[in-house]
């Protein structure tokens, strides 16, 4: 068997993507700016992945502009490696760049540069200006987050630059009696700004069964700006509706539907228009200002999860609607036992004369900078997401040049064709698009009765086999950062609507639901039986890497919140039959990012059981599949987990299964099943030097079929860049101990 080396990214001189490097550098981050919007002093907060023994501080690590000139940073410590050195680190500053312009800026050893001020402490939930509080009405009667006492801020980020608070606490009656949903609310604040950035989040943390629900009739976040009878302006389809609002008067935007969005004064209509046809990011925020100032407020992917509104009114308040009543018609939202929804709000107090740069920072809050480095480096240098082959031709012999290339194209048209779904497509004789408030981060499915459109009968992809992973894979590998707007989105949903978070049973809160399921959440039960929400006992759908990867790429603190459920799950849960063997393979790749991630030697003793079990089918492979060759597909995902468990401990016992199973599927009569099948084919390559598989893994990666489904995506794709690694020079490179 053989090993691999991890080159650390800074010796005297480093050498990265081609670019040589001064000594004291680690990587350059680019800031590329691609929706034709001047940023302006924008937050900018990004996960970069270290090589071991890098970096032992954060404190050690500092921030240059091109011309290497000191840029105000502050870095927060995300994950470590085994050693003790910074494995992912989060980058936070400030970055002006001009439309459609790129900035490069690099990460280097030394002493961070600060700025003159610090950041704020202070909570806008507990004192200060603006005031925020959350409001709900949930099964006919209201509740608040100021009325639960115990749920005091506490600070979680703390830095010159930026702190994070977290408050977390239930949703209770005015009177403190009753309580109801738990929420969760991160709240940034920046050094020498007022802004406040919001993540907002709620989980039913109540019932007995699956099928237990409350409904949502409202739920609003409240800021009290204290600017009375005031100008207003409204982000609109291409610009903003603007007036005055007197005593007793409001104005709103509704987002009533997916085709329709509507700007109100009062009952006179100022605009609507069909945000699918311009897909607006000028939409979703509202200010009131006076002589002296404003205050503007605006809500991230806000037409996209409607019903949601904005209403600004003449007592100064600024309502966001995150499930609004007005805006659904007064129809409730069932809000099952374990499911939540996430939310992003920004508040921006501002001057007097800067209402054009408060427009543009809310239209900027839509699709935020991100701070991206090489392919070159997350794959090679720093080995952010694993043993990745990333997409530079000079790293491959020859004959795979072109099926590089091939692939790559294939990968892309497959997920421009998904994204095109989302505006709607139809299956059954049902036309359904990917918007509304938990489809957001989803694609269609199927009918299970044709021509019915009733949400009970109609089935979610629901990011099958982590779908979002598998983008945010082909962005380490590629730089596109087309992969990660799809993979922003369709990760929150897999966590927020996907996976069931609270459960009476510990062992079950962070489980996964069926897929495909019915109206996001119950059993797919075919034509004839009633809809049946669903709370999976095994993990057969289980799936949490792109969760895991929000927060250490995307800087998404609520996002390890929900991974640690889903390792919780992994851990406490028993279930690991390899009679469907992508359930325990699932399960080992949820357990091989929790030990990364936590260094829990609990997690490398649920894997060693899981393998165990497998170990024992070694010279039966087909004891992996309880429905025979239709079940054969699970394989890849089993070997994906199998080959996690082989990165942490070197486990010879582990390759043997590998290599029994995929000799099976190769000559064994099991037959090859597809792309996923090209990882392991790859592996056992560079461990045997036998030319068979790699013909086969190439055979494979040359396919150039459009997958037209997230599924298909995610199953298909999904480990295929790890077959690129094992191809390529390097690994061969590697294996030589060069």
């Amino acid at each position: 068997m053989f090993s691999f080396k991890v080159v650390a990214s800074v010796l005297l001189v480093g050498l990265l993507g081609g670019v040589a490097l001064a000594a004291d550098a680690i990587c350059d981050l680019t800031l590329a700016e691609r929706f034709g919007i001047a940023r302006q002093n924008e937050p900018v907060r990004m996960g970069v992945p270290l090589a071991e023994g890098v970096a032992k501080d954060a404190a050690q690590l500092a921030l240059t502009d091109a011309s290497g000139q000191p840029i105000p940073v502050q870095i927060d410590p995300a994950m470590t490696w085994p050693d003790g050195s910074l494995r992912w680190v989060h980058v936070n500053f400030v970055a002006s760049v001009p439309a459609n312009g790129k900035t490069v800026v690099h990460l280097v050893n030394g002493a961070p540069a600060r700025s003159d001020s610090q950041a704020d402490a202070t909570s806008a939930f507990d004192a200060g200006s603006p005031k925020v509080a959350l409001m709900a009405m949930i099964g006919g009667k209201p509740y608040t987050s100021f009325a639960d006492k115990a749920a005091k801020a506490e600070v979680v980020v703390k830095g010159p630059e930026r702190v994070i608070l977290r408050r977390a606490g239930r949703l209770t009656s005015a009177d403190g009696g009753e309580q109801s949903l738990n929420f969760t609310i991160y709240e940034t604040r920046y050094a020498g700004s007022p802004r406040v950035d919001l993540s907002v989040s709620y989980t039913n943390e109540m019932g007995k069964a699956a099928a237990d629900h409350v409904e949502i009739q409202d739920l609003t976040l409240v800021v009290e700006s204290g600017l009375k009878q005031a100008r207003f302006a409204i982000g609109g389809e291409k610009g903003a509706q603007a007036g005055q609002l007197g005593d007793g008067e409001s104005a709103s935007v509704q987002a009533t539907a997916s085709k329709s969005v509507v700007i109100k004064k009062g009952d006179t209509q100022l605009e609507q228009f069909d945000p699918i046809l311009s897909k607006p990011l000028t939409v979703g925020w509202a200010a009131l200002s006076n002589d002296k100032g404003g205050l503007a407020v605006g809500c991230r992917w806000f037409w996209q999860m409607w019903p949601k509104d904005i209403t600004v009114s003449g007592d100064g308040m600024i309502r966001v609607g995150l499930y609004s009543a007005a805006a659904s018609g007064g129809k409730a939202l069932d809000c099952y036992m374990g499911q939540g929804r996430t939310h992003y709000v920004t508040v921006q107090p501002f001057a007097a004369g800067d209402a054009d740069k408060v427009a543009s920072a809310m239209t900027a809050w839509q699709v935020p900078l991100r701070a991206v480095a090489t392919p070159a480096y997350y794959c090679r240098t720093a080995a952010g997401f694993g043993l990745v082959g990333d997409n530079d031709p000079a790293i491959y012999p020859a004959d795979l040049k072109p099926v590089l290339a091939g692939y790559d194209a294939t990968l892309r048209k497959s997920l421009d064709y998904i994204v095109k779904k989302k505006d709607g497509c139809t299956y059954g004789g049902v036309t359904k698009d990917s918007y509304g408030y938990n489809y957001w981060g989803d694609v269609f499915h199927w009918a299970n009765i044709s021509g019915d459109p009733d949400p009970r009968w109609t089935l979610w992809e629901s990011n099958y086999y982590d779908f979002p992973f598998a983008c945010m894979l082909q962005f380490a590998r590629t730089g596109d950062e087309a992969y990660l707007d799809v993979a922003d989105p369709h990760g929150l949903h897999l966590a927020d609507v996907f996976m069931c978070k609270w459960d009476p049973q510990p062992m079950y809160r962070g489980a996964c639901r069926y897929s495909p399921p019915a109206d996001e959440v119950g059993n797919d039960m075919g034509k004839e039986k009633a809809f049946q929400p669903y709370r999976s006992v095994e993990f057969n759908h289980h799936k949490a890497q792109s969760i895991v990867y929000r927060y250490l790429l995307l800087g998404d603190l609520r996002a390890k919140d929900d991974f640690l459920l889903a390792l919780n799950n992994a851990l406490l849960n028993p279930e690991e039959s390899w009679r469907q063997c992508r359930g325990p393979g699932a399960k080992l790749a949820t357990l091989y990012e929790g030990y990364k991630l936590t260094h829990d030697k609990a997690c490398l003793d649920v894997m060693k059981r899981i393998m165990t079990k497998a170990e024992a089918l070694t010279d039966n492979p087909k004891g992996f599949s309880k429905q025979g060759k239709s079940g054969y597909f699970m394989m890849g995902i089993a070997r994906e987990g199998m080959l996690d468990w082989w990165q942490l401990t070197k486990d010879d016992k582990a390759v043997a299964v590998v290599k029994s199973i995929t000799d099976f599927l190769l000559t064994g009569g099991g037959g090859l099943q597809g792309a996923q099948d090209a990882y392991p084919l790859a592996y056992c390559y560079r461990s045997t030097g036998e030319q068979a598989y790699r013909d086969a893994a190439v055979k494979l990666l040359t396919r150039t079929g459009t997958e037209q489904r997230p599924k298909g995506f995610g199953m298909s794709w999904r480990s295929t860049p790890y077959a690129w690694y094992y191809l390529s020079d390097l690994a061969a490179k590697d294996k030589a101990g060069k």
